[in-house]
């Protein structure tokens, strides 16, 4: 990141502005059953991820 600590602030605050609770409150939501997943695989893998690793949420959570 080029510039001061002060500009990359400011960016970090634009981007942290431009997020909608809308767009994340499913992942929040199912964070009890992806966590009970995580146990059941001893830590291992879930299928909350795909192979870009973007968190996947189940289908039959909605």
């Amino acid at each position: 990141f080029l510039g001061t600590i002060e500009s990359m602030e400011k960016a970090i605050k634009e981007e942290w502005d431009k997020l909608i609770p809308k767009d994340w409150n499913k992942y929040i939501d199912c964070m009890s059953y992806r966590l009970q997943k995580v146990k059941d695989q001893k830590g291992m893998q879930t299928e909350f991820w795909d192979f870009f690793n973007h968190c996947i949420v189940p289908f039959n959570l909605y």
